[in-house]
């Protein structure tokens, strides 16, 4: 049982990795068009923080899935208490 949850931590892990990557590439190309200078100051913050925000959840998954991989059993017997961050859904509404 628990290296299934294992599994589907890895793999969700794996499908962030692919949209935070796609996320970074529509960043640069957002600013590295002059596009950006006309849209208000409110909407580039809001861009900023979003960025902010999946850079965040992807290194706390990323350190989520590490101490799962290289805890004790224990710590794997103890996987479903844990608390996942899930702001990358959350942010899609934004």
């Amino acid at each position: 049982m628990t290296d299934e949850l294992v599994s589907a931590l890895l793999v969700g892990t794996y499908g962030n990795s692919i949209l935070y990557t796609l996320e970074v590439l529509a960043v640069i190309r957002y600013y590295s068009t002059s596009k950006h200078n006309h849209d208000s100051g409110l909407f580039q913050a809001m861009i900023y923080f979003t960025f902010l925000l999946d850079t965040v959840c992807t290194i706390s998954t990323y350190a989520c899935v590490y101490l799962v991989c290289k805890s004790s059993s224990s710590f794997r017997s103890n996987l479903m208490n844990l608390y996942f961050i899930y702001s990358t859904p959350s942010l899609i509404g934004v």
